[in-house]
This record gives structure tokens, C-alpha cells and sequence, in this order.
């Protein structure tokens, strides 16, 4: 992952999976992080809105490639 584009995705970021308006961009970002193309960045707060959000927002979290 040396090299890797870092890019932070918000709370939105997730929720865009389940929105018409926004979902082939939001899956679409999600397929590039398991494909390796970016390393997926999040805050605190998002990691809190997170532990709030509807648990197909938090299955999203949990298939994503960690850094490190």
C-alpha cells in the first residue's frame, strides 16, 4: 500500500451506498478500496456515527482494507 492514494470518506461516503442518487459513485469508491487502488481513511467522529448508523452502513466498514 506504499504509494497508495490515502482518501477520507465521511459518514455520507457510506450512506451514498443506499441512495439513489449517489449509490454508483459510493459503490463504485468502495470497489477501488478492496481493489486496492486507495487506502480508505476515517475519523473518530465517523467511526462514532458509524457505531449509530443502520448495520448495512457498518458492513460497508467492515469489508474495507485497513491500513497497516
Amino acid at each position: 500500500m506504499e504509494g497508495t492514494l490515502r482518501v477520507y470518506a465521511d459518514t455520507s461516503v457510506f450512506g451514498g451506498c443506499f441512495d439513489d442518487e449517489f449509490r454508483a459513485e459510493s459503490v463504485g469508491f468502495f470497489e477501488e478500496v478492496r481493489a486496492g487502488r486507495f487506502v480508505l481513511v476515517v475519523s473518530d467522529v465517523t467511526l462514532d456515527e458509524l457505531g449509530l448508523a443502520p448495520e448495512r452502513y457498518v458492513a460497508f466498514w467492515r469489508i474495507c482494507p485497513r491500513p497497516g
